[in-house]
Formats: structure tokens, C-alpha cells, sequence
């Protein structure tokens, strides 16, 4: 057995070696065992997983992400949240709305979609594709904004353009 120091630290807090034999630790990682909870970023969690940004560092950087990766090294991010408070899921690393979706290039899943399911079967409520074409009522949206089904509309239909198809 070889010899080592052990610094001094604050109870609750990660200890991790910072040399060969100095065990060292951390403030941005602590326990809340009374309460079972675990902080990051914070000495005082205040939920099951509590994560506090760090504002000395540039708000362009990421204060969460989730990514993908090949060999340890990430390649593409599949969740994100911003200093500022975006969401962003998908291909972006910087969100631009408080929630942004973005797909991937070549990808042929949707981006949003949203069901409604009974007992025996689920149909497509509403679908963005990955072509960013908006549909009610169908998976496959064959324009900008398509509705498969009946519409009421309680105001005006403003419409322009020089083709138009009607049935009524």
C-alpha cells in the first residue's frame, strides 16, 4: 500500500483523486441524504435531481445535453437545454424558440406528432413532417398544410392563389 494525501473537503460532496494519490473533493456535485437527493452544480438541491447552471460560464455553451456518440466522443445532439431556457430536440445545438424541434438531414420520421388511441386502434391527431409540412387527421401531408376530414369554420376562409378545386 503506498501512501497518500487526502484533502480536506465539505461533507456531501463528490471525492474524486486529482493525483496519482490525492483524493480531493468537489462542490458542484453533492448529496441531500436526509432527503435523498443529489445536486449538480449545487450544494442545496432542491429536487430528486437538482442541476444549477454555472453563470460564469458563456450562455452560448449548453447547460444539459444528451447526444449520441462513436468511440466516447459525441456526434450528434438529441437533447439540449439552453442557459436561456430553450429546449432544443434533435440535430441543433442551438434552440432557437423555448421549444425547437429540428430534424436530421435524410431523416424521414416525423418531427411532431401528436394521436389519440381507444381501445383498439390509434390514429394521427396531428403531424409535422420531416419536410416541415403540417397535417390533421393523416400521416402523410401531401402539401404545406393538409386536413384529412371535415373542418368547421365559424369566421372567413381567406384564399389566394389562381387554381382552386371545391366540392360542396
Amino acid at each position: 500500500m503506498g501512501g497518500g494525501t487526502i484533502n480536506t473537503g465539505n461533507t456531501n460532496t463528490l471525492s474524486y483523486y486529482s493525483g496519482a494519490t490525492t483524493l480531493s473533493s468537489a462542490n458542484f456535485f453533492s448529496i441531500d441524504t436526509a432527503n435523498q437527493r443529489l445536486g449538480i452544480g449545487t450544494t442545496t438541491p432542491w429536487g430528486s435531481l437538482a442541476i444549477a447552471g454555472n453563470t460564469s460560464i458563456p450562455t452560448e455553451n449548453p447547460f444539459f445535453t444528451i447526444a449520441t456518440s462513436t468511440a466516447g466522443t459525441a456526434t450528434s445532439t438529441a437533447l439540449l437545454f439552453s442557459q436561456e431556457g430553450f429546449l432544443g430536440i434533435g440535430a441543433s445545438t442551438t434552440p432557437r424558440a423555448l421549444l425547437s424541434l429540428e430534424g436530421r438531414s435524410l431523416q424521414t420520421k416525423p418531427l411532431f406528432l401528436i394521436s389519440t388511441s381507444t381501445a383498439t386502434a390509434t390514429s394521427t391527431a396531428l403531424v409535422i413532417d420531416s419536410n416541415g409540412r403540417v397535417g390533421i387527421g393523416t400521416t402523410t401531408p401531401g402539401a404545406d398544410f393538409a386536413v384529412a376530414g371535415t373542418g368547421l369554420f365559424s369566421n372567413k376562409i381567406n384564399v389566394s392563389g389562381t387554381a382552386a378545386t371545391s366540392t360542396f
